[in-house]
């Protein structure tokens, strides 16, 4: 997936310098194991939008981007003014007096702005931001949603002064008068109540709103594994002419039952559609090296470095290989059923709160207090099913969910169809039944190749080990321990997390790997929604490593930027920011 910045300043002669510089800055974006595609820069006197890394499934037309798909119908996506097409993207209109900006109805692809007297930007980068403002003012609210959360929770940018666009919404700059303009989009209304109650429906819907995309199979191709999401997805786009599959992992484990390659290849070979499998070989590369390319990947806007401790050598394969984008099987049909006490919906979709651990005594005393805004709370009538799976769709989805997404925007774009306006406008109205643990959307799976079982394994080994191995832990100690270095945190946080860090380093590192050898094999037998309810209900300590891993993503990431807006500075004056 590209990403896009535009900038606009009143100052001319500062604008022309920023556009002037645009392309080396993208530079900095690099990942560091690929080698990406030249950027392009559309000027407009004082006013640019630039392209990183543009990919081959990405739409243009003119100057208008979109970063994600649209369907086919939607002809005037491009067009200032025009109705938000049906979608998952983040779509920038610009033009010589302006500059507008979409988002889908999920917000599964964050837009990120900043509005001054002296100028206007708007990027789905963080750090392109970084490089335009020059400076950073560090947002110190994100410190505690990153320590409960993993992520930088609801309405929040590493800078106080960065927003990020609301899902839904169009965002409108008009230079002539330096006006900024936020607006909802207009959104599909809900299903009558017989359709919500049926199945049939829901399953029509599903069909219909696929088909009417048309996707280049050379361009984009599905990830399929051996869950039900993805199989969904190609059980809907099997009719798609030379559709491909692409599934990874390690080759020992490719043929091995159960496994993410033994079932995907079954399936696909059972659908009739090609299926690639993409050898995945344990990196050779040292910790920082890792944690640095997914700070930098992610912009630390998410924690979820598990599916990423390969280096992201899956997403540098997929881009080494020519693919454009995945269409990936996101989904919010309905979260697990979890619902022992009114405090179980908040937690079940990430929502915590540092109270919610009982080893945050110490640093929660030192860090500001998060206070959800009122639309997390339970509104009057709302059943708990309702309201867990309402969470989902206004936090996960648009905090976490796209957070994933961005990790993959150096390598490929990522489309979302289960996230697109029609289907999201009648799953609320389901009912609970329904919509608990997915089951319409089972359902709809379950119509075809219901002989094959969904696979309980990746073919990868399990790599949430990875930040409890000894290097990791002592890079992150090492790290957070550099003396007078910290860019955010308070030192009274920092010493508390070492501090716990260094105690779950001190036990027996036997100990250790038999509780999680035992959690493995647990994992194994038991389904899915059992797991997740034990995991939910015994989770009061957060481990010592994730902690360190958390503080570490604030530390780095507030020093990238730095890093990133020193460069911006460095370039617009003229100067050097080869060793920046």
């Amino acid at each position: 997936m590209s990403e896009a910045i535009y900038s606009c300043w009143r100052d001319r002669a500062t604008g022309d310098r920023m556009s002037d510089a645009l392309a080396g800055l993208f530079d900095r974006l690099s990942p560091g194991n690929i080698e990406p595609r030249d950027g392009v820069v559309h000027r407009f006197g004082g006013a640019a939008l630039g392209i990183f890394n543009p990919s081959p499934a990405m739409r243009t037309s003119g100057t208008s981007v979109c970063l994600g798909e649209v369907q086919e119908d939607c002809t005037d996506w491009h067009r200032p003014g025009a109705p938000e097409p049906v979608g998952t993207y983040a779509i920038f209109r610009a033009h010589d007096g302006g500059c507008e900006c979409l988002t889908d109805m999920m917000g599964t692809r964050t837009v990120w702005y900043v509005a001054r007297d002296d100028l206007f930007a708007a990027a789905t980068s963080q750090r392109l931001l970084a490089m335009v403002l020059g400076d950073v003012e560090p947002n110190e609210p994100v410190i505690s949603w990153m320590i409960a959360t993993g992520s930088l929770g609801h309405g929040n940018g590493w800078d106080r002064r960065v927003k990020p666009l609301p899902a839904a919404h169009r965002l409108r700059f008009d230079a002539a008068d330096w006006s900024v303009t936020l607006s909802p989009s207009a959104t599909p209304a809900a299903p009558a109540e017989e359709d919500a109650r049926s199945t049939e429906a829901f399953h029509d819907l599903l069909t219909t709103t696929v088909a009417a995309y048309e996707l280049d199979p050379r361009r984009w191709v599905l990830p399929l594994s051996g869950g039900v999401d993805s199989r969904g997805l190609l059980f809907g786009f099997a009719s798609t002419q030379g559709l491909r599959t692409v599934t990874w992992g390690e080759s020992h484990l490719r043929h091995q039952k159960g496994t993410d390659g033994q079932i995907a290849a079954e399936v696909a070979r059972r659908v009739g559609v090609a299926n690639e499998f993409l050898e995945i070989a344990a990196t050779s590369e040292p910790a920082e090296t890792v944690l640095d390319r997914f700070a930098r990947c992610s912009e630390g806007t998410a924690d979820h470095i598990a599916g990423y401790v390969d280096g992201f050598a899956v997403w540098k394969t997929l881009f080494e290989n020519q693919i454009g984008g995945v269409i990936r099987g996101d989904e919010a049909f309905g979260w697990v059923d979890d619902l022992a006490s009114e405090e179980r919906p908040r937690r079940s979709v990430g929502l915590h709160l540092p109270a919610d651990y009982q080893n945050l005594g110490e640093i929660r005393t030192q860090i500001p207090p998060i206070e959800p805004p009122q639309i997390f709370e339970r509104r009057s009538g709302e059943t708990l099913p309702a309201f867990r799976d309402r969470l989902y769709r206004e936090f996960r989805v648009p905090v976490i969910l796209s957070a994933l997404n961005k990790m993959k925007t150096p390598f490929v774009e990522v489309f979302n169809p289960w996230l697109s306006q029609p289907i999201m406008a009648f799953v609320p109205a389901m009912p609970d039944a329904l919509r608990t643990d997915k089951k319409a959307f089972r359902d709809f799976v379950a119509r075809d190749c219901a002989d094959i079982p969904f696979a309980y394994s990746a073919a990868m080994n399990a790599s949430e080990d990875f930040l409890v191995t000894g290097e990791t832990a002592d890079f992150m100690r090492t790290y957070l321990g550099d003396g007078g270095q910290s860019a955010i945190l308070p030192a009274g946080v920092t010493n508390a997390v070492l501090d716990q860090l260094k105690k779950t380093q001190e036990k027996p590192n036997s100990s250790r790997w038999l509780r999680r050898q035992a959690r493995r094999v647990v994992e194994r037998w038991l389904p899915d929604s059992v797991m997740f309810r034990i995991k939910r209900g015994v989770q009061s300590r957060l481990p010592a490593e994730k902690l360190a891993f958390r503080a570490y993503l604030i530390e780095h990431s507030i020093r990238l930027l730095n890093e990133d807006a020193a460069a911006g500075r460095a370039a617009v004056s003229g100067m050097s920011t080869e060793n920046i």
